[in-house]
């Protein structure tokens, strides 16, 4: 089994980073949930990335059950890169400048 390689953007993981911070202000518990969803997809992401449906700009998405938000990702064979931690109200594609 080959083992599937998940990277990160910068300005997703800053994205992710703002998002926690946003949910912890509101309480822990909320930081939490959205913590522990985010770790979940991306989990899922590597382990199952050409699940999700295409999206723009030859990406996929994986849109998160609890939270406004979904997960931007290009994958390559055995490598993966999370483009986006897009908020659903953000318009679309504004992350496009990140793909390699």
């Amino acid at each position: 089994m080959v083992r599937r390689v998940v990277d990160l953007h910068p300005a997703a993981i800053a994205e992710g980073r703002d998002a926690r911070e946003y949910y912890l202000a509101k309480s822990s518990r909320a930081e939490e949930h959205f913590r522990l969803e985010v770790e979940h997809a991306v989990a899922l992401i590597r382990d199952h990335p050409e699940t999700w449906p295409r999206y723009i700009h030859g990406t996929r998405r994986f849109i998160l059950r609890t939270f406004p938000y979904s997960i931007v990702y290009n994958t390559d064979g055995a490598y993966t890169v999370i483009v986006a931690i897009a908020h659903a109200r953000r318009r679309p594609g504004y992350w496009k400048g990140r793909l390699r």
